[in-house]
């Protein structure tokens, strides 16, 4: 009935672009893909290094990952958070009560 506007296969590269940039990714160009460190969503590894581990690809073997330290409240400070949180559960508790 109607016509379509574009040939299927138009606009799919400006597509994949603006895909990796919504991502948060800007594709790299191909020289640059080397040189991404082992902690990037993606990364090359040389052939020697893939042969020296027997062909294992597990990403494990070749990913780093960085660990950052969380810091978190001291424990009476989340205590007494929980204390607050529980008295106004056991008001409310009590209001339901009133109520029957």
């Amino acid at each position: 009935s109607g016509e379509l506007a574009a040939q299927p296969t138009e606009g799919l590269p400006p597509l994949a672009g603006e895909v990796a940039r919504s991502a948060g990714e800007v594709m790299p160009p191909k020289e640059a893909e080397g040189s991404r460190p082992r902690t990037a969503k993606s990364f090359l590894v040389p052939k020697d290094e893939i042969v020296q581990n027997d062909y294992d690809l597990s990403i494990n073997k070749y990913k780093q990952t960085e660990y950052k330290p969380i810091e978190y409240p001291p424990t009476s400070e989340i205590l007494a958070d929980l204390n607050v949180i529980e008295q106004e559960i056991q008001q409310g508790l009590k209001e339901l009560e009133g109520m029957m």
